[in-house]
C-alpha cells in the first residue's frame, strides 16, 4: 500500500504542472478577440468625437427688434394738447400731424416720424398739460421688415468674432424655463466702444422668427434672449488633436 501511494505521487504532481500550465495560458482566440475589441471601442470614441461639435463661444443678452423699429413720439416742449389730430391704433402716413401742443401764443406741431399703428401712451385729450420729453405715442411698422438682434460685447472680445459667425438665440416662452431658439449670423460689429467699452454687434435673423424646431415664434416689443455668437465651431477631435500640438509647443 505504501508502496503503491508512493508511485501515485509523481502522477499527482505531473497533473497538477499541466493543469497549472493551462491555467495560466492565455488562450489565442482570447488575445485575438480582446484585441479586436479594444480596437472597435477605440475607433467607435474616434468616430463619435468627429460628429460631436464642441465649439467655442461668447455669450451676451440680446434685444430682437426689427429693419423698420418702433418709434417712440416724445413731447418737443411742455405745453397744453390744443389738439389731438388721430385715434388711438389708427394708421397714419410718415409726417402726418398726429397733435399740436400750444404755449405763449405758439404751437407747436409732433408729427409721425414714419409709418405705420399709432398707439396712444396716456389718455390724451385737448386741453391736457405735457411736459418736454413726456413719451405720447408709439408708432408700430405695420411691416417689420427684417429681424434682428442687438448685443453689447465687452471691447477685448472684439478681435474673436468677425462677421458672418453664427450666432444661436435662446427665447424664453415662459418662467418654466422653456425656451426656442432661434438661428442668425453676425453682420455688423462696432469699430469703436462706447463710454462703457463695449462694441454693438448686430445679428441678421431674417424676415421671420423660426425656431430649430419649426415652430414660429411671435414677436413681442422688446423681445429679449441670450444669444451664443459661436467663434470656433470645432469638433471634438480637432480639440483632441489642437491640445496634443499645444502640448507639445510648449
Amino acid at each position: 500500500m505504501p508502496e503503491n501511494q508512493h508511485k501515485d505521487k509523481p502522477a499527482i504532481g505531473l497533473r497538477s504542472e499541466a493543469v497549472q500550465e493551462i491555467l495560466g495560458r492565455v488562450p489565442h482566440w482570447m488575445i485575438r478577440w480582446g484585441n479586436t475589441l479594444i480596437f472597435t471601442l477605440v475607433g467607435g470614441v474616434l468616430v463619435m468625437s468627429y460628429f460631436i461639435k464642441y465649439p467655442s463661444s461668447i455669450t451676451a443678452t440680446v434685444l430682437v427688434t426689427t429693419a423698420n423699429p418702433t418709434q417712440n413720439m416724445y413731447a418737443p416742449t411742455t405745453g397744453n394738447l390744443s389738439d389731438v389730430m388721430v385715434k388711438d391704433g389708427q394708421i397714419v402716413e410718415k409726417n402726418e400731424l398726429l397733435a399740436t401742443l400750444s404755449k405763449n401764443e405758439t404751437e407747436e406741431s409732433i408729427r409721425a416720424s414714419s409709418s405705420g399703428q399709432v398707439h396712444f401712451v396716456d389718455f390724451w385729450k385737448t386741453g391736457f398739460t405735457v411736459k418736454k420729453g413726456d413719451l405720447m405715442f408709439r408708432i408700430v411698422p405695420t411691416e417689420y421688415g427684417s429681424f434682428i438682434g442687438r448685443l453689447k460685447i465687452p471691447q477685448q472680445l472684439r478681435m474673436k468674432i468677425d462677421e458672418g459667425d453664427k450666432v444661436r438665440i435662446r427665447i424664453s416662452k415662459n418662467q418654466l424655463m422653456e425656451y426656442e431658439i432661434l438661428e442668425g449670423a453676425v453682420q455688423h460689429i462696432t469699430s469703436v466702444a462706447n463710454e462703457k467699452d463695449a462694441v454693438q454687434v448686430e445679428i441678421a435673423i431674417g424676415h421671420e422668427l423660426i425656431s430649430t424646431t419649426g415652430k414660429k415664434v411671435d414677436y413681442q416689443l422688446g423681445m429679449s434672449g441670450t444669444a451664443d455668437i459661436i467663434t470656433e465651431d470645432l469638433r471634438l477631435i480637432e480639440r483632441f488633436f489642437y491640445r496634443l500640438k499645444d502640448i507639445f509647443d510648449e
